[in-house]
């Protein structure tokens, strides 16, 4: 990324003929492994991204076969044939689409299609893959076993204003310059590409790397070691055989996941809504999670009782004044409106009296009050230890295996 010309402050905007809106779609975009390939089709120059296919997928001709195995032993490539990658056109030594390449699975030509809005035709001429001109076949073959990304950033201090939340959507759609984005990536690949359009610019393309590859000196390796150490020693914890397989393949995921190396941050958004608005979020917020604990989606173990309580506000006001004073009001009205909940031993419990009395001009007496109140005073104190027993447990945890 040192060689790319990118800046600190600039905005990924567009990669491999995707807009970029947040940076959970670019790792989406990054992991997809498609290609991103420039054609010739009718005169004129025209730009797709097309998945690239492990071969042993495909069900080949003779002849396409034996095509690809002059491409595969002119690259000198010590990797098998069938453990390399293609994409599912049959193309003829100049680089000219000849047709479709067949797979063994029907199933599986249905499943790389999916998605695909546009594909190569017959005729195409393949310029350029991921933005580097190509000329024969084997150049087109080489090119394939590898992606590099073309990116578009733009470079303009006026992005980095806060924007109203309200109007996030239209000032980022109203800010999209589509005229130069289409103007630099119709180039790509071409004799003469754009490499600049007003505050966009035309990175070279790029190769991902695994996390691993990032750490240069003793001490990022040494703390990349530990970091890998602590996530196996975590999975070794579970007895269950499977839950241990399935953390330790989320780990190996997570350390050959494709990075840029850059440190990307949303654009700042105001928050600021009508009390009102703030009230019915938190009062959706708590239906939804009484809705769930009744019917099972949500295990009661991941509630919080005070402690929890105290460390929200903690990490609240770790973050600024504003944030912690944000989720002090919205664990009070949180409170308050579980004490108004009908249970006796809750202010919401008192007002059915009253109600009650009111509706029926009878006076409950105390006796009865007691009856009515003293169990689920027992039930919410033994509860409320509970989840104080649970909180414990997360943090103690978190201390242990830190």
């Amino acid at each position: 990324m040192h060689s790319s010309g990118i800046q600190p402050g600039d905005r990924l905007l567009w990669v491999d003929g995707n807009i970029v809106y947040s940076p959970h779609q670019l790792q989406s975009i990054l992991q997809e492994g498609r290609a991103f390939i420039t054609v010739e089709r009718l005169g004129k120059t025209e730009t797709l991204s097309v998945k690239r296919v492990a071969i042993h997928d495909f069900f080949l001709s003779h002849d396409q076969q034996s095509e690809l195995e002059d491409w595969h032993y002119a690259n000198s490539s010590e990797e098998s044939l069938f453990s390399m990658r293609f994409i599912p056109y049959d193309i003829s030594p100049d680089g000219v689409v000849k047709g479709d390449l067949s797979f063994i699975d029907p199933d599986e030509k249905g499943q790389h299609n999916k998605g695909e809005h546009r594909g190569l035709e017959v005729g195409d001429r393949i310029v350029a893959i991921d933005g580097i001109a190509m000329g024969r076949g084997s150049t087109i073959f080489q090119a394939l076993q590898s992606h590099k990304f073309s990116i578009i950033t733009e470079r303009n201090p006026a992005i980095h204003k806060i924007i109203s939340e309200k109007k996030q959507d239209t000032d980022f759609e109203k800010d999209l310059d589509r005229a130069s984005i289409n103007k630099i990536a119709n180039s790509i690949g071409t004799r003469s590409p754009v490499k600049q359009a007003g505050d966009l610019f035309l990175l070279p393309p790029i190769e991902p790397r695994p996390m691993h590859t990032y750490a240069k000196t003793p001490e990022e390796v040494e703390a990349f070691a530990q970091y890998v150490k602590k996530g196996r020693a975590h999975a070794s914890e579970n007895t269950n055989p499977d839950k241990k397989a399935a953390h330790l393949q989320m780990l190996e995921q997570q350390l050959n996941t494709p990075m840029l190396g850059l440190v990307f941050s949303d654009r700042l958004v105001q928050y600021n809504p009508l009390p009102w608005v703030a009230f019915g979020d938190v009062f959706g917020d708590i239906w939804r999670t009484l809705k769930a604990l009744i019917t099972g989606p949500l295990s009661p173990k991941l509630l919080s009782g005070p402690i929890g309580i105290v460390q929200v506000m903690q990490g609240g006001f770790a973050s600024g004044m504003s944030e912690g004073l944000f989720w002090l009001a919205v664990i009070s009205v949180n409170l308050g409106i579980l004490n108004l909940m009908p249970i006796p031993v809750l202010d919401g419990g008192h007002i059915c009296f009253a109600i009650w009395e009111l509706v029926t001009g009878k006076t409950i007496t105390a006796k009865t009050m007691q009856r009515l109140t003293l169990p689920f005073a027992i039930l919410l104190i033994a509860f409320i230890i509970w989840i104080t027993l649970q909180d414990l447990g997360r943090l103690l945890g978190v201390i242990f295996r830190g």
